[in-house]
């Protein structure tokens, strides 16, 4: 896409009416649009928020387009990627299954999968539940199927861990969560969880997507700087479910007065396995059953985020005062903790802070009139402005989008990009790397050569960067 971030967030602003609440906008629902407005004119939002206090809406709107080619407009009633926020529902079909008598939590998941190695004998489906299976980790990709990520783990000769001793957050546990649905129902993901979850909790715009139904309606996915980053997950369980924050209020809804399960059964998905940590924000935090479980001083939260390529989501439900926070997003920025806590402490009548706006965006959106080079520069200047305070620059997100360059083939521009990164982090051997596998790619060895040295030096547990080392040494 040409459309530069100026122009198409100018466009959200003047000829977006978004959905509001009927009523007029005061007190918190007014803070919490003047909250989000700013991030929106700001360029780093678009999608749709829910929030509700003690169990009533007072905030509902949209932002921005669910597809800037049509105009079509995001409302609170648009389709998006929810990413991991899938895990719950996937969570919900297995003990829906449990509650029917059709498996147990402790059963080894070999018993339904004997193609899988022999390691898997000892990861249980409680184990699955709570991410601490030990299972193999992985890069999702565009159209990543089910049976991608069975391969995957078909391949793993052991485990990371023994099963139990630990938590590590990992999409393959909730795939197969899935794939085992599938197989004890004997339909797909999408037509158990419609009969046995959506349907029941009203969410007629929710669907799990699936690579032989095409063209259902859903957001188009976006870098904040205009270009689409937009692809399809197959992933079944851990992250292909589609929905509206309308659809996800409906499903806060249903968890408090539960019909599709008993009261039993939901204790047991929002109790929090063993293996806990602290959080800064949350306070004492676990993982239930597809929810991260924590209490601050005065309320048990219970929460989730996703994102894959350009979608974001958010839902979390603070169970004693009954409020929640809801949004989903189509374009990939990193701000979910920033809103976040920003619609809390308006909640909690507290201060807020306006998010920081992203850095390498900035540079991405004016190399579209500059190019890379240039954009950089008067990034430098910026930074040492007086307006430098508006901004932060993030090491990851600009690895990131000089991989998004490289792929696109514009390997001298992410060859500046990635130097500039290392400028900013040169304690980083990640990035060292990233500049070095550019140069590669541009065939200038000498440089590859002296940035995977300086990548090794910064992290000597770099097998990667050894090996490369080594063959670059060689002549190969």
């Amino acid at each position: 896409m040409k459309t530069t971030l100026s122009v198409l967030f100018s466009v959200c602003i003047l000829l977006l009416n978004a959905q509001v609440l009927p009523h007029k906008l005061s007190g918190k629902s007014k803070q919490i649009d003047s909250f989000i407005s700013a991030i929106n004119k700001s360029g780093q939002f678009m999608g749709a928020v829910l929030v509700s206090e003690k169990g009533k809406i007072i905030y509902k709107k949209g932002f921005g387009f669910a597809d800037t080619k049509t105009k079509e407009k995001f409302t609170p009633e648009t389709p998006c990627y929810i990413g991991s926020l899938s895990k719950q529902f996937t969570a919900m079909g297995v003990v829906i299954l449990k509650e029917k008598g059709k498996i147990n939590y402790d059963q080894s998941i070999r018993q339904y999968f004997p193609e899988l190695p022999e390691c898997y004998q000892a990861v249980s489906i409680l184990n699955m539940l709570h991410h601490s299976s030990g299972f193999a980790l992985f890069d999702d990709f565009p159209n990543m199927t089910e049976n991608d990520v069975f391969n995957i783990l078909k391949q793993q000769t052991s485990l990371r861990f023994t099963p139990g001793s630990k938590f590590e957050y990992c999409n393959a546990n909730y795939t197969l969560l899935g794939m085992l649905i599938e197989k004890i129902s004997g339909k797909s993901l999408d037509e158990f969880l419609t009969a046995n979850v959506f349907r029941s909790c009203g969410m007629k715009n929710t669907y799990v997507d699936e690579p032989l139904i095409k063209n259902r309606r859903r957001a188009v996915g976006y870098y904040l700087f205009g270009d689409e980053y937009n692809y399809s997950t197959y992933i079944g369980g851990a992250a292909s479910v589609v929905s509206t924050v309308e659809d996800l209020y409906g499903w806060d809804k249903t968890l408090y007065n539960p019909t599709i399960i008993s009261k039993q059964s939901e204790e047991e998905i929002f109790t929090a396995d063993k293996n806990g940590w602290d959080s800064k924000m949350y306070g004492k935090q676990g993982y239930g059953f597809g929810w991260f479980i924590s209490r601050d001083a005065n309320n048990k939260i219970i929460q989730h985020d996703g994102g894959f390529a350009g979608f974001r989501s958010y839902i979390e439900r603070q169970v004693n005062s009954r409020n929640s926070i809801i949004f989903i997003s189509n374009v990939r920025h990193e701000l979910i903790g920033d809103i976040r806590e920003g619609i809390n402490n308006i909640l909690n009548d507290k201060p807020y802070t306006i998010p920081k706006i992203s850095g390498t965006n900035w540079i991405m959106s004016k190399a579209k009139e500059t190019g890379v080079k240039q954009a950089i520069l008067n990034y430098t200047s910026l930074s040492k402005s007086k307006d430098s305070s508006n901004y932060y620059f993030s090491e990851r997100e600009c690895n990131s989008l000089g991989y998004y360059l490289l792929r696109a083939n514009k390997t001298d521009d992410a060859i500046q990009l990635f130097k500039f990164n290392t400028a900013q982090f040169p304690n980083s051997g990640n990035v060292f790397d990233s500049m070095g596998e550019a140069y590669l790619k541009a065939g200038d060895k000498a440089n590859a050569l002296a940035s995977y040295k300086k990548a090794l030096e910064l992290d000597p547990g770099n097998s990667n960067a050894a090996d490369i080392i080594k063959k670059l040494q060689s002549g190969q």
